[in-house]
């Protein structure tokens, strides 16, 4: 009887999550047809990133990913169209780092479409099925992705991560600087993110390049549902700490090396400079 039980329950639990994500869809629907207002008091331009006045502000940017927060941080009259269409390729940068893209399906929210996230590696897939529920499928013939028993209600799932294409480093770190000053312009205004020493962030940020700094990534990490940007003033610059689910980035604003002791760490961070000398694999 409890095994019949059992069933009609899961059963129950996932004709719920399609019908939430019905209503979702229809509520998204409705709310993408409606007008957009800008906050009250909120001037347009000029823009934190080409410093236009003369753009379409009408849409809104995220400072961090929509798909990684949904509307906790959205600037409004801060960014042009043109750059706001742009830099959408560096979001998605950061979103397909093989890290954040599998621990996305754990803890990121729906898309706007009102579906379970999802990502896509060389030898298996990842899709968020329901709200406490992910499928791994296995493109290889052997492979286990069998969950283990790790104790006190938790399950370990050996995973060798290998993506699809070789990462980028310079389009993260592009990635994680344009959150940077996004949420410098969140937090403290445009008027802060619009301060000249930004200028040489702003280049690399739009055009790529060569910038005097270096993107810091942890080894290492333990995963967690929340994203936590810091903005750390410090004597070299405005250093970037961004921990998305656990996955640990840094940089600085302002094109001077950071200090870091990695003999210290060993293994645990890698550094990439990004003033155009030789990189790690």
């Amino acid at each position: 009887i409890r095994s019949v039980l059992d069933a009609a329950f899961l059963d129950a639990c996932g004709n719920y999550a399609m019908l939430v994500q019905e209503v979702l869809e229809v509520l998204l629907d409705v709310e993408a047809r409606l007008p957009v207002w800008a906050h009250e008091g909120a001037e347009p331009g000029p823009c934190i990133w080409c410093c236009t006045l003369a753009g379409d502000f009408g849409p809104e940017e995220h400072a961090v990913p929509e798909s990684l927060i949904g509307d906790a941080a959205v600037l409004v009259g801060c960014v042009c169209r043109q750059c706001n269409n742009v830099l959408a390729a560096l979001d998605e940068a950061l979103l397909s780092f093989e890290p954040i893209a599998l621990l996305r399906t754990f803890y990121g929210p729906m898309t706007k479409k009102g579906r379970f996230p999802k990502a896509q590696f060389r030898d298996f897939d990842v899709v968020r099925t329901a709200p406490t529920s992910v499928r791994i499928t296995s493109k290889r013939a052997g492979a286990d992705v069998s969950p283990e028993d790790a104790g006190g209600g938790r399950v370990r799932i050996p995973l060798r991560i290998v993506g699809r294409r070789p990462s980028d480093p310079v389009k993260l770190a592009r990635s994680v600087l344009k959150v940077g000053l996004g949420m410098l312009a969140y937090d403290a205004g445009r008027d802060a993110a619009l301060d000249p020493r930004y200028d040489p962030v702003r280049e690399f940020v739009r055009d790529g390049g060569v910038f005097g700094t270096q993107l810091v990534v942890a080894g290492t990490g333990e995963p967690h549902p929340e994203v936590r940007v810091r903005l750390l003033p410090t004597s070299v610059g405005m250093l970037i700490l961004l921990d998305i689910f656990g996955v640990l980035l840094a940089s600085n604003l302002e094109p001077q090396p950071i200090a870091i002791d990695v003999g210290s760490r060993g293994d645990d961070l890698v550094v990439f400079p990004l003033n155009g000398e030789h990189t790690p694999d």
